[in-house]
């Protein structure tokens, strides 16, 4: 065998979850994030806006050569919104995540996107729910609102949020 079968892993991660409503809430997730960053003409998307992804690489150094080359793709001023389970807020299930290697912070990712050239703008520690199997029900509408309702993230927020500037 030759490392993971991510096809049968996603199967297995996503059992029981409506890919109608899980699509509606990340499309929610981005009208947010869009209306954050100031709405921009353009947007280059490398895995969903860089969301849930750096966890998932094999080192620190991979993580800091794909965000220098995020920064050398976007350019100048344009905006980078980094989403990721904040190991400080979710240890507990963090590693039942079979694809998760790199525990991370939103302190830690700040860290690499200054080290790989970008500005300090945002850090927000408690963001998004952890997951989709979570007390609340996956709603689009509660997701339409519950960025209007900071208070809630301090509650349940288990994701950071991270936004920085080339």
């Amino acid at each position: 065998m030759t490392g993971i079968d991510y096809s049968r892993l996603y199967e297995y991660r996503l059992r029981g979850t409506d890919q109608q409503t899980r699509q509606a809430v990340w499309t929610e997730i981005a009208t947010y994030l869009d209306r954050r960053m100031g709405e921009p003409g353009r947007v280059l998307d490398v895995g969903a806006m860089v969301s849930n992804v750096l966890e998932h690489l094999p080192t620190r150094e991979a993580v800091g050569a794909a965000l220098a080359r995020l920064r050398d793709a976007m350019a100048p001023g344009g905006t980078v919104a980094v989403i990721g389970p904040n190991f400080r807020y979710c240890a507990r299930e963090y590693f039942d995540c079979a694809d998760h290697v790199l525990a991370l912070t939103h302190i830690a990712v700040a860290g690499h996107l200054h080290a790989a050239g970008f500005s300090i703008s945002t850090a927000v520690p408690r963001f998004l729910p952890y997951s989709f199997r979570g007390k609340l029900p996956a709603s689009p509408a509660l997701t339409c609102a519950y960025p209007r309702h900071p208070a809630l993230w301090r509650l349940i927020g288990k994701q950071f949020l991270v936004l920085r500037t080339r």
